[in-house]
């Protein structure tokens, strides 16, 4: 008989194929935290953004307001940009800051081309053209990317992946508004009504309290039935001009599971039409 020698074949040890796997999971883990902030940072980073924002343009305003006189506004166009900037560290030289192309108020596209500047913290500033509202006037569109360079640097927003890019409207006088999606989304923000004092020991509500936590959109339809109020730019309700691009919500996506109307105690009891008045505000929190 003829020996046959036999053939060893090559393989894997469990040790190795375990190492490999544990490599690919790191690998892709790492690729999420990447391109999908948690939670808990993107609550924090939007705070952070919106925070910035409105600290600069209250200190923007009362300057202006302080030098001249009771009618100021502040700025718009590039001016609002550049004077934005006395109040903000930025990493951008200065020769390229507020130099950047106006973005579309669709929210469909930001390039290198046109940033603004980058802040010290990392984010990064776009603007689109400025926009005339029925109600509130001006409003100065400014986009910020809250996590930077990290992705998925982009203002399209679904369930599973919430965008990184969000935007808000500056009004006249210096007050920020939220736009687009964060305003229904509680994992970038939560908000809660500030009812004052009915001086009825029946109320709900009594002595100035404030509600429990609700997505931004409900909070305003709590303490304002859905209306827009000039004197109170949290009312704001979103703008005609923003088309069906990112800052539009879709109605598929709000949560009709529950009806949110206005707060009884809102209602104004020294107005004849107390519909059309609410003594409630909308307060964000941290």
């Amino acid at each position: 008989m003829t020996n046959k020698k036999q053939k060893s074949l090559k393989a894997f040890t469990l040790a190795e194929i375990i190492v490999v796997l544990g490599i690919a999971s790191f690998i892709i883990l790492a690729m999420m935290a990447i391109i999908r902030p948690s939670d808990k940072e993107l609550k924090h980073q939007y705070y952070k953004a919106y925070h910035l924002l409105a600290t600069a343009t209250y200190n923007l305003y009362m300057d202006g307001l302080n030098r001249t006189d009771p009618t100021t506004k502040i700025a718009t166009g590039t001016q609002f940009c550049e004077d934005l900037l006395f109040y903000m560290n930025t990493s951008t030289p200065s020769s390229d800051r507020c130099k950047g192309t106006r973005v579309s108020i669709l929210g469909n596209s930001f390039t290198e081309a046109g940033i603004q500047y980058v802040a010290s913290n990392g984010m990064i500033f776009y603007f689109s053209p400025d926009i005339n509202d029925p109600d509130l006037g001006l409003l100065r569109i400014v986009w910020i990317d809250i996590n930077g360079q990290r992705g998925p640097n982009t203002a399209e927003w679904t369930k599973r992946r919430p965008a990184d890019i969000v935007a808000f409207a500056v009004v006249d006088y210096g007050e920020v508004i939220p736009l687009g999606y964060p305003r229904i989304d509680e994992r970038y923000m939560v908000a809660r009504v500030y009812v004052p004092s009915t001086g009825d020991e029946d109320s709900t509500y009594g002595d100035g309290s404030l509600t429990g936590l609700y997505s931004f959109y409900n909070a305003q339809q709590l303490a304002y039935g859905g209306k827009v109020f000039q004197y109170d730019t949290f009312s704001y309700q979103g703008s005609t001009e923003f088309g069906s691009g990112a800052l539009s919500i879709k109605k598929s996506d709000l949560d009709t599971s529950k009806k949110f109307d206005m707060i009884e105690q809102c209602k104004d009891p020294n107005n004849p039409d107390a519909s059309e008045f609410s003594i409630c505000t909308v307060e964000i929190q941290e």
